[in-house]
């Protein structure tokens, strides 16, 4: 049925003297274009599943082992030369990617966490730690051979006197965290015994960071401190 009214339409447009061949021409020309268009469609919409830059990952903006060992060094002056066993370990700590870096300096061990991304050192310990004797040196010595008629009394022994007041001490361990003590909160001293010496105690507050001081109370000497963020 379909076939007839076609084959009719197209006899009355030749008696009409229209070209049908240029009708036919056209029609298929017009669905070509909507082949081509829907053909150009279905690859933009390919292509948008293709990424159109690669993604940059964050390693390449992160300290080394080597950049995180050389920073703590210069933070506590000292050289490469002068320290051993020193090496960093990567971690996560404070909700980020960190160094841990550990070395000895004389009689003294150090550690360090260091924000892998931005190289702020996010901790820092240092630890007074005498170097053990050998043997040899801890060897008593031998008992004279020769028994003294009198027993030994001991000298009375003389009250160690402080040369450092309490203000002094806490002066120092101010001085050294670059902090005044109109910035600070929480200023606490005590006086202490530690491994034979007389020390001050110190601890304070700057913020979220807490600072803690261990001061010989003879020399001034920094024997041991620590700073830490309160979480």
């Amino acid at each position: 049925m379909y076939s007839k009214c076609i084959a009719a339409i197209l006899t009355l447009l030749v008696c009409l003297g229209i070209d049908v061949d240029h009708i036919a021409t056209a029609e298929h020309a017009e669905t070509s274009t909507k082949t081509n268009v829907l053909t150009q469609s279905e690859s933009v919409s390919d292509q948008k599943l293709v990424p159109t830059a690669a993604v940059q990952t964050e390693d390449e903006d992160l300290l080394s082992a080597e950049e995180a060992e050389a920073l703590v060094l210069a933070h506590a002056e000292l050289d490469a030369r002068d320290v051993w066993a020193l090496h960093a370990e990567p971690d996560f700590e404070f909700g980020a990617l960190v160094w841990d870096v550990e070395f000895r300096a004389g009689d003294w061990d150090y550690d360090y966490t260091v924000h892998a991304g931005s190289g702020e050192i996010l901790k820092q310990e240092r630890d007074y730690e005498p170097q053990k004797r050998t043997e040899t040196e801890a060897k008593p010595a031998e008992p004279s051979a020769v028994k003294p008629t009198e027993p030994v009394i001991p000298a009375p022994q003389t009250p160690t006197v402080e040369k450092l007041t309490a203000e002094a001490a806490e002066e120092i361990a101010l001085a050294h965290a670059g902090l005044s003590r109109t910035a600070v909160r929480g200023l606490r001293t005590e006086l202490d015994r530690d491994d034979g010496r007389t020390v001050y105690e110190i601890e304070f507050r700057d913020g979220a960071v807490e600072y803690e001081y261990e001061i010989d109370a003879q020399s001034g000497t920094i024997l041991d401190w620590d700073r830490d963020y309160d979480d």
